[in-house]
């Protein structure tokens, strides 16, 4: 049977778990608002991508050229964008998947990566197959160089 002493001890302990476990929960509480903050400010961007990409299709249905008609090659470009950090792993992981578990040809696909996490991981698919994998900064035009650095 525990002596008084030792009954007094582990309460002690229980209590003292009890505070830490407060503790985290706050700083965890705290974490979360911020993160969610941050992600309520990127809301402009992605409505400004939005909107840039259905005034660009809404204004490319009468388009007639050479470069927009489709063509006997079977290869296919494909342009992957994902984050360069922060919490955005569930959509870094979900295109990366899109293309990798897609209906696509791997063989007959190229694709250009913007972003530090689709940079890395293709380049490491590039050296295993026929993949290419990269856009930088310096292969953009001055305009784009601009965009490319607000962007990230």
């Amino acid at each position: 049977m525990a002596s008084m002493r030792d009954i007094k001890r582990r309460r002690s302990s229980i209590q003292s778990t009890g505070q830490i476990t407060r503790a985290m929960k706050l700083v965890a509480t705290v974490k979360l608002q911020k993160a969610r903050e941050k992600a309520e400010h990127t809301r402009p961007y992605s409505d400004g991508v939005y909107q840039t990409m259905q005034s660009i299709l809404e204004r490319s249905a009468g388009i007639s050229h050479p470069y927009l008609q489709g063509g006997d090659n079977p290869r296919k470009a494909v342009i992957v964008m994902t984050s360069n950090r922060g919490l955005a792993g569930g959509y870094n992981a979900n295109v990366v998947k899109l293309i990798t578990q897609g209906n696509f040809d791997l063989k007959e696909l190229d694709i250009y990566a913007v972003g530090k996490r689709a940079r890395t991981r293709y380049s490491v698919q590039a050296a295993r197959s026929a993949w290419t994998a990269r856009i930088s900064a310096r292969n953009l035009p001055m305009r784009m160089r601009l965009l490319w650095a607000d962007a990230f």
